[in-house]
């Protein structure tokens, strides 16, 4: 069954050294890494979990790295029409950073960042239509931003997406939480990142649902990455805040047991 227009469909990471990060993910995550690529000068693999698709991976080019283009994780979002979405977005204030373009016959994508800042990712699927499977122990399971300027993401995503959104207490402090909405379908969340250091951007977080988060923070740390954020609990589950072994932050997450 296809996946809905609007949905968060896929993530990707970006890194230097794919061979290095295959054997990280593959640690911590479980996951087998296999070349896609028709061509192998785009250097593209998707990582898999029990023969299921999970997330992709591409290779950051020794250019890419010397314009301070960091490891990082992208978050997609299905479209009907790559093209026509990425217009509407320049028009509500946001920018095209990578023009849509064919990817063989898997699909059409085009990158961009919303008027806050933030990078993402538009998808039109072909013969692909993103991740196998959502909220599983190893699969992604919510994306978020981190913004600044919360009421004009807000007013940017719902206009390009027709996004519902849903907001709620955050905590002490007098803090928002927003939760944005395709149909009845919870899509992924929004808070303020003035908590945040001020040298942190705008961005799409991505979460991965693992069985223990512990465990999965002890894995980072012995696979040669960084534990950002220790382990703790909040109303509906517990997560970490980490980093690969090249640098890409990422979130791991469990729900509640009982």
């Amino acid at each position: 069954m296809a996946h809905p227009a609007g949905l968060f469909i896929w993530v990707d990471v970006a890194v230097p050294d794919p061979e290095a990060a295959a054997d990280f993910y593959k640690s911590v995550l479980g996951w087998d890494a296999a070349s896609v690529s028709p061509d192998p000068d785009m250097g593209y693999w998707n990582f898999t979990l029990g023969g299921k698709v999970a997330a992709g991976m591409g290779k950051l080019s020794e250019e890419q790295v010397a314009r301070g283009i960091p490891p990082m994780w992208s978050s997609y979002i299905k479209v009907d029409d790559c093209e026509a979405t990425a217009a509407k977005a320049a028009e509500l204030g946001g920018t095209v950073m990578m023009p849509p373009m064919q990817i063989f016959t898997s699909g059409k994508m085009a990158y961009l960042m919303d008027p806050t800042g933030a990078a993402f990712a538009i998808w039109e699927s072909g013969d692909f239509d993103g991740s196998d499977e959502f909220n599983s122990p190893g699969f992604f399971s919510w994306n978020e931003l981190a913004t600044r300027d919360t009421a004009a993401a807000l007013e940017f995503y719902t206009a390009l997406f027709g996004w519902e959104s849903e907001s709620m207490p955050m905590g002490e402090g007098g803090a928002v939480y927003t939760m944005f909405k395709v149909g009845d379908r919870n899509n992924g969340g929004m808070y303020d990142a003035a908590m945040l250091p001020s040298e942190v951007p705008a961005h799409w977080g991505v979460y991965f649902t693992v069985e223990d988060v512990d465990a999965a923070a002890a894995a980072v740390k012995a696979n040669g990455g960084m534990v950002m954020q220790e382990p703790f609990d909040m109303m509906v589950g517990r997560m970490a805040v980490v980093a690969d072994s090249q640098g890409a932050l990422f979130n791991v997450f469990s729900g509640p047991t009982d």
